[in-house]
């Protein structure tokens, strides 16, 4: 009897029961987390917010409900019109603390306000509406380049954007020729597949149309995180809306 063969077959046994206990526990945890639009409900005032005053105020946070603090003793005023550059090396916080604008650490102490209004009375879907955000990484949908330059248009916190505006925006960042010239003849460029973005564009001019994106929303505020680290700086570029 090959007892080394035996005991290899325990083994992986043993490591696949492991793996889908562990698979269990995620998922009975995962079911256990409360919805985030459970968390806060409130609508903030009509017109908010009015100017983009962002206020950090003793502010601390974690990456879990109790968790280690990733910030703390956090004290910032921005002015409305401000433009704020987080500068700092790996690890220092820089990502965190923006990513607490939109409500994706749990507070631990203090508070932040925007237009004096604390975030934690806003509902997340509306505060996350009303910040624009342009990533380093770009993203895209699957559909066309009406849809990926306004896939808001179904919410009601957010303003419906028309065929002109799109239309402009898109040549403000120097793309509506080109789709114009990837669109069938009795197609318009805005209905153009983007199935297959990486295809038709390069690295930088997949930044370039998630800049018209955030051309086309409605924000008082936006942040970029190295935003523009792909495209020709020698292109004139706007770089708010």
């Amino acid at each position: 009897m090959d007892l080394g063969w035996s005991f290899r077959l325990i083994i992986l046994a043993w490591t696949e029961l492991e793996t889908s206990l562990s698979a269990v526990t995620r998922i009975r945890q995962f079911t256990a987390t409360p919805a985030e639009e459970q968390i806060a409900q409130a609508n903030p005032p009509e017109g908010w917010p009015m100017h983009g005053s962002i206020a950090f105020k003793n502010f601390a946070a974690s990456y879990t409900d109790g968790g280690k603090l990733v910030l703390k003793g956090i004290d910032l005023n921005i002015a409305s019109g401000e433009k704020i550059g987080l500068c700092g090396r790996t690890g220092s916080g820089k990502s965190s603390l923006v990513a607490t604008l939109f409500g994706l650490l749990h507070r631990q102490e203090g508070e932040i306000l925007i237009d004096d209004v604390p975030t934690t009375d806003i509902s997340l879907a509306v505060l996350r509406s009303k910040i624009i955000a342009l990533p380093q990484d770009s993203f895209f949908l699957r559909g066309t380049v009406r849809y990926n330059l306004a896939p808001w248009s179904a919410e009601e916190t957010r303003r419906p954007v028309s065929d002109d505006l799109m239309k402009d925006a898109l040549q403000q960042v120097q793309l509506w020729d080109k789709l114009g010239a990837a669109a069938d003849p009795q197609q318009s460029a805005l209905d153009v597949s983007l199935d297959s973005a990486e295809s038709l564009f390069s690295q930088g001019e997949r930044q370039l149309f998630c800049l018209a994106r955030a051309i086309l929303m409605d924000g008082k505020i936006v942040v970029l995180d190295e935003a523009t680290s792909r495209y020709d700086p020698s292109l004139s570029i706007p770089l708010s809306t």
